[in-house]
């Protein structure tokens, strides 16, 4: 039998809807394209915990990969935006620094809590992560909407 990776779905996904998402007008504003691909890639964190064996962990995967690529690229959008054209670059290196950092961070807890509550409870950092960034960008789109208005 072939081995399966399940995780290379997951940059499938990713890599077909961004370019789809590249090749579409979305006439939606920035922030509240910020807040549905939030929105969307907390919710389709949860898909793989519902996953009996790797076959399905693999189509799960693809589907929550589908939000990821899009939403980067509203992010990198929003500090064309938000970011003084005399710092733009200086801004999406924090912006790139800052998702590699959460990525980084993200890896550590959840083999933390893989390593104590087994491998179906370290999708829960992935959740809880997708929680915390829906809160945050419900507590910060009046801003983002000011900001991005200007």
């Amino acid at each position: 039998m072939e081995a399966v990776y399940p995780f290379v779905w997951y940059a499938l996904g990713s890599m077909i809807s961004g370019l789809t998402f590249g090749a579409l007008r979305v006439s939606l504003p920035i922030e509240k394209q910020f807040f549905v691909g939030v929105l969307v890639t907390s919710v389709t964190a949860v898909l793989p915990m519902f996953s009996p064996d790797v076959y399905i962990l693999s189509v799960m995967l693809f589907v929550a990969g589908m939000s990821f690529a899009p939403t980067m690229v509203i992010v990198m959008n929003l500090s064309t935006i938000i970011v003084p054209p005399s710092r733009l670059t200086e801004g999406l290196i924090w912006m790139t620094t800052g998702i590699n950092i959460g990525v980084a961070l993200g890896s550590v807890l959840a083999g933390m809590v893989i390593d104590v509550f087994g491998a179906r409870a370290g999708f829960s950092v992935a959740i809880i992560a997708g929680l915390v960034m829906v809160v945050i960008v419900l507590l910060g789109l009046r801003t983002l909407r000011a900001t991005s208005a200007v």
